[in-house]
């Protein structure tokens, strides 16, 4: 029952930080092409915290993507990084004399529900270079692009593409 003492974690949505509150957290991570999931649920915030998460509600700010960060860990080791995404939706309720407010979040949400592609390749393009034409058109980071195309290059798939492509 020790490991569980010490426990820390903060959720920061936008610029607003919360920490030093009961947070339950609940992230899923799938190969799936869709965004991985977190949920996340904080007891008893402020009444200003909850109308300023009500502002940043993506249906009333719906052109912006709004970070959510999760982090967690132990008092003597530090919190590491255990979510980064974008706020799909946040609403309170009243739960007996608590106030529970609840933040679903979708890494890549934005980019994944707005961002279209539209670029044109010709012959003998290099799969690197068509991964990373759509990665720039998406607005993303290029994160871990390249280890997956030395995984593409060594497995020998496609190392050009033979015709053009849209």
């Amino acid at each position: 029952m020790g490991a569980l003492r010490g426990r820390i974690a903060s959720v920061t949505i936008g610029t607003l930080l919360l920490g030093g509150f009961r947070i339950k957290f609940d992230v899923t991570k799938t190969l799936k092409p869709e965004p991985n999931d977190a949920s996340v649920q904080i007891w008893n915030l402020k009444a200003d915290n909850r109308a300023a998460l009500e502002e940043l509600r993506p249906a009333k700010k719906a052109a912006r993507g709004i970070p959510v960060l999760i982090e967690a860990g132990y008092e003597e080791d530090g919190v590491n990084q255990i979510f980064l995404g974008d706020l799909r939706t946040v609403y309170s309720v009243k739960d007996g004399p608590d106030w529970v407010t609840t933040l679903e979040s979708g890494d890549g949400e934005k980019a994944y529900r707005t961002s279209r592609v539209g670029t044109s390749l010709g012959p003998k393009t290099s799969v690197d270079t068509a991964l990373r034409a759509c990665v720039r058109a998406l607005g993303l980071k290029e994160g871990n692009l390249s280890k997956v195309v030395s995984k593409i290059k060594l497995s020998g798939v496609g190392k050009l593409l033979t015709q053009g492509i849209v």
